[in-house]
């Protein structure tokens, strides 16, 4: 009889084990991942526009993700493993282009609609990563938006480009030099709309 009891109570103890085996392992040594957000270019003009634009932005292939992206020097497409963008490329650069466009003195409102809108903006996203040295030490980071605009009837080809350099090989400093190249390509962008007053 003591047998029987000591049996179950080794089955007992190894189901046990088993089912604790399936929990999350908390001494992983894999860092927590950090999400980083990039905040819109505004100005400081009162808006007195009455203009409505909508706008669209898309990527090109392997560029419409969340993941913070590494071009390295042979092509190869990495990201940083532990960290991220709130949102899609895509939606993230929709909603600052939005804001900075709203905060302008010509638009009143930005919308994805395009019916009822005075004006067009599609633009596409050419380039967003870091650049990679031959030693994989980030060099600098590369933003380049481009697409169309249509306003008064016309409509105008834009290519906005910015390229920071990286003095450090640190997170925090290739997130500051995006949010940099953010505030450049906006200031372009505003420059451009100026003739559709």
């Amino acid at each position: 009889m003591k047998r029987i009891f000591k049996n179950v109570g080794i089955i007992l103890l190894v189901s046990s084990l088993s089912a604790c085996s399936s929990l999350v392992d908390l001494g992983s040594e894999q860092a927590p991942e950090r999400v980083y957000l990039l905040k819109p270019y505004l100005t400081e003009a009162a808006n007195s526009g009455q203009r409505t634009i909508s706008v669209s932005v898309s990527a090109a292939p392997g560029l419409d993700t969340n993941k913070i992206l590494i071009l390295e020097p042979d092509a190869h497409l990495n990201h940083y493993a532990s960290a991220r963008w709130p949102d899609y490329s895509t939606e993230v650069f929709a909603s600052l282009i939005g804001d900075t466009l709203e905060s302008s003195s010509l638009y009143s409102k930005v919308t994805q609609e395009s019916n009822g809108s005075n004006d067009k903006l599609d633009l596409e996203i050419k380039a967003l990563y870091t650049l990679n040295d031959a030693l994989n030490n980030a060099e600098s980071v590369r933003v380049v938006l481009q697409g169309h605009l249509e306003c008064n009837a016309t409509s105008t080809n834009i290519k906005l480009i910015s390229d920071i350099a990286i003095n450090q090989n640190k997170l925090s400093e290739i997130v500051a030099a995006y949010q940099t190249a953010v505030n450049d390509v906006s200031q372009q962008l505003l420059a451009r709309i100026t003739h559709c007053k």
